[in-house]
């Protein structure tokens, strides 16, 4: 990915299932982000194919270039932010559990 919103959430435990999640869909989006490129690219690669100056086409690829990276940024940021979400449920869950373990085998 263009950038790197989920490195936010480092300090979380990514191992697990949250984290194999987190890990695929990162590894899907940039690839989805680089198809993406590929194909936008193409028509700037093909006028300066029939002879239009980089120069002129320049401007445009920086353009696209730019709002992609804004894209894929936040596609990444909202994915770091959904899987710390899915992690700190996990987590609750996991406590709740071992509460009620713990209560139960108090109550023996």
């Amino acid at each position: 990915m263009t950038t790197s919103g989920n490195n936010v959430s480092k300090d979380r435990n990514d191992s697990g299932f949250v984290g194999f999640l987190r890990e695929s869909f990162q590894a899907g989006m940039k690839g989805v982000e680089g198809i993406h490129r590929t194909m936008a690219e193409i028509p700037l690669d093909m006028l300066e194919g029939l002879g239009v100056s980089e120069e002129k086409t320049a401007g445009v690829r920086e353009k696209h270039r730019g709002m992609l990276r804004g894209l894929y940024g936040s596609i990444d940021s909202i994915a770091g932010q959904l899987a710390d979400s899915a992690t700190d449920q996990v987590e609750r869950v996991s406590e709740a559990v071992s509460t009620s373990d713990s209560d139960a085998e108090k109550a023996r």
